[in-house]
């Protein structure tokens, strides 16, 4: 997300750039491809606590170890570390039958860290549809996901939260068969 911050300065204008440094505000492009690897069993009780703000502010649901585990065992987790520790994942999961490629959950705590992945999906898609489920009331990512090209294509309602239904048509030469 972005902030605006006023800032007051009493002087000559002209000289605030010799006062001040340059304040770098995207690390974006300091996340590289070797920054990102499978999950494994050694990674599940750091990424179980990776989990849980998420969880907690309702982003993704609770789900057992043994869930995730059996994502981690298909090798669709994959995490973005950064000084050894977790700064986001993804999971993703390519659809045969429905011929999507399905992002199941994509979390970050890391400018850029949402970015990557989502063109990492992209690029591990072996479907031209990517598909993906996102709460109706987390605005920031619903705004993410149309910056990146998704389209609200339609809504599940359920007893609890409403999951807007999300798809992005890509063109990658991994899906041409």
């Amino acid at each position: 997300t972005h902030q605006n911050v006023l800032v007051f300065y009493k002087g000559n204008p002209k000289e605030i750039k010799n006062i001040f440094p340059i304040i770098k505000v995207n690390e974006e492009s300091e996340i590289n491809d070797n920054d990102i690897t499978l999950a494994t069993v050694l990674d599940m009780p750091e990424l179980i606590e990776f989990r849980k703000p998420f969880i907690k502010d309702k982003f993704i649901m609770y789900l057992s170890a043994a869930i995730i585990q059996d994502a981690v065992d298909k090798q669709r987790l994959y995490l973005l570390k950064k000084d050894g520790e977790i700064k986001a994942y993804l999971w993703l999961n390519n659809m045969p039958r429905k011929e999507v490629c399905k992002i199941e959950e994509i979390c970050s705590t890391v400018t850029g860290g949402g970015t990557k992945f989502m063109q990492f999906a992209e690029q591990q898609s072996k479907f031209k549809t990517m598909y993906l489920e996102v709460v109706d009331y987390n605005e920031n990512a619903i705004n993410f996901y149309i910056n990146k090209g998704y389209s609200i294509t339609d809504k599940k309602v359920g007893e609890k939260i409403t999951n807007l239904v999300m798809t992005k048509q890509i063109d990658n030469e991994s899906t041409d068969v």
